[in-house]
């Protein structure tokens, strides 16, 4: 038996993305589908992740543009501190997630990732931990 087989209605909206029709011939048995972004781009999606955005709001809502849309939201932690850390800048060098440029109290600047920022997961650039083993004479795990 093989997967039940993904079907939209055109016009039918998710996210920022409206289905415009089904791509045929259905690429390596995968349902396609030509949708327009809000942003006025054209782009082609996978049916099977229209159908996750559906359940959970996650996988593809728009043609990539929702990302770039989301920076002035996220600028908003510019100038915050978060334990020794200040944040500088966003650093868009990184593609997958959203990093920021940090500058430590120590001198060190590093790139971190928001999420770690966000969990207080990151306090420093490495420097506490440095210091930490030099007070109870440990060596410093590399890896």
């Amino acid at each position: 038996m093989g997967r039940s087989r993904t079907y939209f209605e055109p016009n039918t909206r998710i996210g920022k993305l409206t289905i415009l029709r089904e791509v045929f011939p259905p690429l390596q048995g995968e349902t396609n589908f030509f949708c327009k972004c809000d942003c006025g781009k054209y782009c082609e999606v996978l049916g099977r992740n229209l159908k996750q955005s559906l359940r959970n709001n996650s996988k593809t809502r728009s043609c990539g543009c929702f990302k770039h849309q989301n920076v002035p939201i996220l600028d908003d932690l510019i100038g915050h501190r978060i334990g020794r850390l200040k944040i500088i800048r966003r650093d868009f060098s990184k593609i997958h997630s959203t990093y920021w440029i940090c500058l430590c109290e120590c001198g060190n600047k590093k790139s971190i990732a928001a999420r770690h920022l966000k969990s207080l997961k990151t306090l420093s650039c490495g420097c506490i931990r440095e210091e930490s083993c030099r007070e109870t004479g440990l060596k410093r795990r590399k890896g």
